[in-house]
């Protein structure tokens, strides 16, 4: 299939059930279409915490289990294409490449063999150590980079690890928005970047573009992390579909966190658990039964120190009488309803995450790039990994 054949399969299953993708449980107690589905809505709310955690962390599982319940709902395609991996590598010597932790290892070596870079100046955007850039070098002699990153003791560390290991990297602390960037990119033959987010990202497509860099390899990541919203767009086939998506729906596309450490899951479902008990709370304190965003505060070492934060924040006056375990307790269990009932939700990560990428890539094939989209690696390794890989015509 054709990019804008696999773009129109993917936007039409996003767009015929915009409804279930569309609802936030964490906002809402109920949620619309729990009433044009009930027999849904409570096999949801029936499933045991070990259930819910195992559809959670198994996409095509939950797939399987909703398509049972729910039969003549369009459910999307988890099927991905693979990049084509045109080049087998050879790891460089293990301890020139120690500095590298080992989940990112695996994600820069897969990055790499999904494109022939074998010559050239090479731009790595938002670099961080430039481990990217590292190995590339280590890997491929002929390779010169230029590394751009705005946190100066990252860069100093990118050029540290350079000097020690005599490459001809070049970390360069500078904002990618600034013309310095744009300088820089000057007579770049190939831009690299491995999860930028958001805008980050955009702009080096647009870069690219504009200096007619030959060689566009880029992984995005945090597409919600931009201020370009609501987000209609890059490519004429996006632009023609007439959706609007905010924060929260691009959000829900890179909420899978299969490889977060176990204390941060935990972390997460500590606060978001205070979070949603607030909520109730402030609901029940001024009668306006609607979502509200909740501002963040320091970490408390109790639930109410947090709602009592909140509550000066929001400048509400809580009772004396106030049932702070109560409320603690149906934070709680409104936890374990958002994890059940956000399946349906999670079950269009992908298909939103894919259309958004496809859109990139479409947009690079109007600019005269011939375009690949495809997965460069296990989920397992990193969820996000979709790569564009475009070569200039």
């Amino acid at each position: 299939m054709t990019l804008l054949e696999r773009f129109q399969s993917t936007a039409a299953d996003v767009l015929v059930a915009e409804p279930l993708w569309r609802a936030n449980a964490f906002k809402m107690p109920v949620m619309e279409w729990e009433a044009d589905f009930p027999a849904l809505s409570r096999a949801l709310r029936a499933l045991t915490h070990d259930q819910v955690e195992t559809l959670k962390i198994e996409p095509e599982l939950a797939l399987q289990w909703l398509r049972r319940l729910e039969p003549n709902v369009r459910w999307p395609s988890t099927e991905d294409t693979r990049m084509d991996v045109r080049n087998e590598i050879a790891r460089p010597d293990a301890f020139r490449l120690r500095d590298i932790p080992g989940r990112k290892l695996e994600q820069i070596e897969a990055f790499i063999s999904a494109a022939e870079i074998s010559d050239g100046t090479v731009l790595e955007w938002c670099s961080g150590k430039s481990h990217l850039g590292r190995y590339l070098c280590l890997q491929q002699p002929a390779v010169a980079v230029n590394a751009l990153e705005k946190d100066a003791l990252l860069c100093a560390a990118a050029n540290h690890m350079a000097q020690r290991e005599q490459l001809p990297i070049h970390s360069h602390c500078c904002d990618v928005h600034s013309t310095h960037a744009q300088n820089l990119a000057a007579g770049s033959t190939h831009v690299v970047a491995l999860h930028a987010c958001g805008d980050l990202h955009l702009r080096l497509l647009e870069l690219a573009v504009e200096q007619g860099i030959a060689h566009i390899l880029v992984a995005p990541c945090c597409y919600h992390l931009s201020k370009r919203l609501p987000w209609t767009g890059m490519s004429a086939p996006m632009k023609a579909l007439e959706i609007s998506l905010s924060a929260d729906d691009l959000r829900t596309a890179v909420q899978e966190t299969v490889t977060a450490p176990a204390h941060a899951r935990r972390a997460r479902a500590s606060l978001q658990q205070w979070q949603l008990g607030w909520d109730m709370l402030r609901r029940t304190l001024t009668g306006i039964d609607a979502w509200q965003p909740i501002p963040r505060v320091e970490r408390c070492d109790t639930f109410e120190s947090f709602c009592r934060k909140l509550a000066d924040i929001a400048e509400l006056t809580l009772p004396a009488t106030t049932d702070f375990a109560q409320f603690e307790r149906i934070g709680c269990q409104r936890h374990a309803e958002v994890d059940a009932l956000d399946i349906v939700r999670h079950s269009f990560r992908r298909p939103l995450e894919r259309m958004l990428v496809l859109d990139r890539g479409l947009w690079l094939e109007e600019q005269g790039y011939k375009t690949q989209v495809g997965v460069f690696c296990d989920r397992r390794v990193t969820p996000r990994n979709l790569l564009i890989n475009a070569v200039l015509s």
